[in-house]
């Protein structure tokens, strides 16, 4: 049903993989139903220009919607992959800046 969405459904326009995708799937999963395929629907969906980001996603910092190729929905809160306050490292890379930054500018000089 997702695919039926596209705007160039069943018209020369359409990508044949995404024409091929509804039996690629029945194929894979026999038994499942709409209710199973839900967010890989949302996924078709938006793949073909036909879904909509969730207002979570367009309202999170986190999530540069303008910038998504590819979106799953209802993956649930985004955060940053990993806290840089958490890491090490990351607490010792921002406290030594300035260190790093001049032996860097001496290496190009």
């Amino acid at each position: 049903k997702a695919v039926a969405k596209s705007p160039h459904y069943n018209t020369p326009e359409m990508d044949p993989f995404w024409q091929l995708l509804p039996s690629l799937i029945s194929t894979k999963f026999p038994t499942a139903n709409d209710k199973d395929l839900e967010r890989v629907a949302g996924m078709v969906e938006f793949s073909i220009g036909a879904g909509k980001v969730e207002n979570d996603v367009v309202e999170n910092k986190w999530r540069p919607h303008t910038e998504l190729h590819a979106y799953m929905p209802g993956l649930g809160e985004a955060e940053p992959f990993l806290d840089p306050d958490q890491l090490d490292l990351c607490k010792q890379l921002s406290e030594n800046y300035d260190v790093i930054s001049s032996e860097y500018e001496a290496l190009l000089e």
